[in-house]
């Protein structure tokens, strides 16, 4: 989850994303955990108030599933792509290219059963799935070189709508693993209930579908009629395996119109 800074030089009292109270009380430069899609706001701002920084990562829990598979399990669920690249991220992590789009880019660290060395790794991941089908893992060099077994690609997988990203190794005995993860949750839970009205199924609520080669909903985006970019909308993603007609995945976003999504 990014990393937001209080630049304001002022002491801070922001709401919550779940609108619960206390708000989040910030003294200048301190630094907290949050979504890009609710605290741009004020990245925005004029003057603004909060950068994202990398100061800093949400650390996940990681454990090692298989003799040769480390699973690390954010809290919630990843935003397909839902985080742009800093030129910070790209200063610190050589994995990652400023205003690429990223479903999640962090930090490995393991001890190997061969050697005392603790390693680490960069990594980044574009898109939902498995690498070269559904999604590109990036994964750097170890530091220091020659661990016994190191993360790679091949095999790797992350999924978004379970919040779980599969890094493959190349041997096994990883041992005291971990990983930092920078991403952007979905906006679930609650933030649906606001297309929850008689709106929905009357003239004044215009649905876009995109479908594949098969006549399967891939795509589908909700939004209020006569809308203009940069209003709300809703983007249900359905992801599908083989010949089958019914989707593995439905992974529902809060999304801001775009001049490509409007007819």
């Amino acid at each position: 989850m990014p990393v937001f800074q209080n630049i304001s030089n002022a002491h801070l009292f922001l709401p919550r994303e779940d609108g619960l109270k206390p708000d989040i009380e910030l003294l200048p430069d301190r630094t907290f955990n949050g979504s890009e899609d609710f605290y741009n706001k004020y990245v925005n701002a004029s003057p603004a108030l909060l950068q994202r920084t990398t100061s800093g990562f949400a650390a996940t829990t990681a454990v090692t599933t298989g003799p040769d598979v480390l699973t690390a399990s954010v809290d919630g669920f990843i935003q397909n792509d839902g985080i742009v690249a800093s030129a910070a991220d790209a200063a610190l992590n050589a994995q990652v290219t400023a205003g690429t789009s990223y479903s999640a880019f962090g930090l490995i660290t393991w001890t190997d059963g061969v050697t005392t060395n603790v390693h680490t790794a960069y990594f980044s991941v574009i898109g939902d799935g498995t690498h070269g089908a559904g999604s590109t893992f990036s994964v750097g060099a170890a530091d220091p070189v020659g661990p016994a077994q190191a993360p790679q690609a091949a095999g790797s997988v992350i999924d978004n709508g379970a919040g779980t990203i599969a890094f493959s190794f190349t041997g096994a005995n990883a041992n005291n693993t971990s990983v930092a993860v920078v991403y952007n949750p979905s906006l679930e839970g609650w933030r649906a209930r606001y297309f929850v009205n008689p709106l929905l199924n009357g003239p004044n609520f215009t649905t876009i579908q995109t479908v594949d080669g098969s006549s399967r909903v891939t795509r589908k985006i909700e939004y209020y009629t006569g809308s203009k970019v940069g209003d709300p909308a809703k983007v249900t993603n359905y992801t599908y395996t083989g010949a089958q007609t019914e989707p593995d995945t439905i992974i529902e976003e809060l999304h801001t119109l775009v001049a490509a999504d409007l007819p």
